[in-house]
């Protein structure tokens, strides 16, 4: 499982000879070659958010990049030719970007899209959607590893897809403190909260970690990936109630289990445990997800290709409305309310 963003280095747009290319579009509307086609867009603040800086009453370049009957590049440009707003990006390796960015580096929010992988009949999927900055992941954000069955589209049935998800913070491209769920199904999922090393692994204190097929709860501190010591709850599956808590304390080759624990009304470990048991089952949280990602697909796939009615129609102006990474709101309910 990947913990931190490993993708493409920008992959330059193809060399351009400014004068030609600006002479064109003064005679033309547009410059076209049998590799790229760049138009020449409105104003800047037209379509890109007011705190992007560039110069004043300077115009951008509105291109798309043609390669093997392919749209590698479907974007904007400054007039120094780096991207700078809203693009598609394709890179060598198959990977695919579709966000902000600033100064030719990926920025702000974005979809990062991983080739996928084919093992037997599944295809394995990767992709990030969150905030960005300098081409790392920084803020909040949503990795997910998606395992689907290879004869259907993507994101297309739930029910016949397993997934994981990291939903929360990251830094420098690592994450930093989130919730990672391993979803097998409706009743069978693991979830952990809490921060990660630098390394990846989960690690620090005031940790939970939630079994639902057990109905088993763990929470405390996490040292190198291991549950390290605090209390091991048991749910009552009928009445959502513990009805078996204890100490728990990991030393070197050994498990050491101390007293069970009286559970009763005025047990903060248990009412803090219930809590969070609470939230991650009514919490709808995979199918937010699953569906949040499906759009996104569906959304790129459908206008992001169609250029004429980008350039015809501002579609720019709906593509920076879409990105609303605050719809998938797991980590920030826990966060709210544990």
């Amino acid at each position: 499982m990947q913990t931190k963003s490993e993708i493409q280095a920008s992959d330059e747009i193809l060399h351009f000879k400014s004068t030609e290319i600006e002479n064109a579009i003064k005679k033309y509307g547009h410059f076209k070659n049998n590799q790229i086609t760049i138009y020449q867009l409105l104003d800047f603040d037209d379509f890109i958010p007011q705190d992007e800086y560039i110069p004043p009453n300077e115009d951008l370049l509105f291109a798309f990049q043609n390669k093997d009957q392919k749209i590698p590049f479907l974007g904007v440009l400054n007039f120094n030719f780096k991207r700078f707003g809203y693009c598609l990006n394709t890179y060598i390796n198959g990977d695919i970007y579709f966000g902000n960015y600033y100064k030719d580096v990926m920025s702000k929010k974005g979809f990062y899209e991983y080739k996928a992988k084919v093992e037997n009949d599944y295809k394995l999927s990767q992709y990030y959607y969150g905030f960005w900055e300098n081409n790392l992941f920084e803020g909040n954000g949503v990795y997910l590893w998606i395992k689907e069955p290879i004869n259907i589209s993507p994101f297309s049935d739930i029910d016949i897809s397993s997934f994981d998800a990291f939903i929360g913070n990251s830094e420098k491209g690592a994450f930093k403190k989130g919730v990672l769920l391993n979803y097998k199904g409706k009743d069978n999922f693991f979830i952990y909260y809490g921060s990660f090393s630098s390394d990846g692994k989960k690690e620090g204190k005031n940790c939970f970690y939630y079994c639902s097929a057990l109905e088993q709860i763990c929470f405390g501190t996490y040292n190198n990936g291991i549950f390290y010591e605090g209390f091991v709850g048991k749910f009552n599956k009928d009445n959502g109630n513990i009805n078996d808590l204890m100490v728990y304390k990991k030393e070197e080759n050994k498990t050491q289990e101390g007293q069970r624990i009286k559970v009763d009304n005025g047990n903060n470990i248990a009412n803090i445990m219930t809590k969070f048991r609470q939230i991650v089952i009514t919490n709808n949280f995979a199918k937010n997800i699953f569906d949040e990602f499906k759009g996104i697909l569906k959304f790129r796939d459908e206008k992001m290709k169609d250029i004429n009615n980008i350039i015809n129609n501002n579609q720019y102006e709906e593509i920076t409305k879409l990105f609303k990474i605050e719809k998938i709101t797991l980590y920030q309910e826990l966060e709210k309310n544990i």
